[in-house]
């Protein structure tokens, strides 16, 4: 039997459904991925890669198809961490964009403040960018 079946059908137990630990791999993977409509399976698999920091390219793959079953405890808690590391800088970038997003919120503030006739472009500008970043749900309107 060669070794990718072998691998395959630890991967399943008898009834034939993946394994917890094939299944907690696969949606690690999926979300590295974050798929977008029109993404080759391909090009989310190398995207996993990457967001995970190049970990074993056929490690990645067998979790995407439910094939890591039979991994070892270092290898499944090397992934787990590659895991926590890539969500913890998502949410640090998440936070920045907030922090940026409230920055343009205030400039656009003291812009409206200075003179908000003169200023209308570049206040428009900064609400725009602030609601895109998460910091203003949507741009204000000047009260005639």
């Amino acid at each position: 039997m060669s070794d990718k079946l072998s691998f395959h059908k630890c991967s399943q137990d008898e009834e034939g459904t993946v394994s917890t630990l094939a299944s907690d791999m696969k949606t690690i993977v999926y979300a590295a991925a974050d798929p977008r409509p029109g993404e080759t399976v391909k090009a989310q698999i190398r995207k996993a890669w990457a967001a995970l920091g190049f970990p074993s390219f056929w490690r990645v793959k067998a979790a995407w198809y439910g094939e890591a079953g039979c991994w070892s405890g270092e290898a499944v808690r090397d992934f787990q961490m590659r895991d926590l590391i890539r969500r913890r800088k998502e949410e640090a970038a998440r936070a920045q964009a907030t922090e940026l997003g409230a920055l343009f919120a205030v400039a656009a503030e003291r812009l409206r403040e200075i003179d908000p006739d003169f200023h209308s472009q570049q206040i428009a500008q900064h609400e725009r960018a602030a609601c895109a970043l998460g910091a203003l749900d949507r741009p204000r309107t000047e009260a005639a």
